[in-house]
């Protein structure tokens, strides 16, 4: 309420742009797409990466509510930071929806999962819980975001996320 109007039109200004993304490889042009585009491509695992406080929880949040709006494609948005196993974050779907069937879930086509702090999830010394999530999702669409890319993220085709350019 104290920000000055300017500051505030500007800000809103920056977040109603809709992030991009830039494909990270090592040789060849790389593509430039928006995140919600990301569930049409023949690809079905991304990686989103960025610096912390670079946006990219929010950028998933928006490209969610984009997805829900304008799409037949369900977000399922799993919070992953702090979370220590597979069951953890099975348990996050199952508290929610009793009784789900989470294979059957998984296996539908409208679902994508979008996992928020993936690089934060299950510690080095957990490293077979990232593998028994991605096997769960063997057939899911998957958006993760992390700070990095570990050795094991070879399953994910890894974008990185634009800063803003400012008018």
């Amino acid at each position: 309420p104290e920000a000055k109007r300017e500051a505030r039109e500007a800000l809103m200004r920056v977040y109603a742009v809709e992030p991009r993304l830039t494909e990270m490889v090592a040789d060849g042009a790389p593509l430039n797409t928006e995140i919600a585009k990301l569930t049409e491509h023949t690809d079905k695992k991304h990686l989103i990466l960025g610096q912390p406080g670079s946006g990219k929880t929010l950028a998933l949040w928006h490209a969610a509510k984009n997805l829900l709006t304008s799409s037949t494609i369900v977000p399922l948005y799993l919070p992953a930071g702090q979370v220590a196993s597979w069951g953890e974050l099975e348990a996050m779907i199952t508290d929610t929806i009793p009784g789900i069937d989470l294979p059957g879930l998984f296996n539908d086509p409208r679902i994508c999962v979008f996992v928020d702090s993936w690089s934060e999830f299950a510690s080095a010394s957990q490293a077979s819980e990232k593998a028994r999530a991605l096997r769960a999702w063997r057939n899911t669409r998957v958006l993760a975001t992390a700070k990095f890319a570990d050795v094991g993220d070879g399953a994910f085709k890894h974008w990185g996320l634009d800063l803003p350019i400012p008018e």
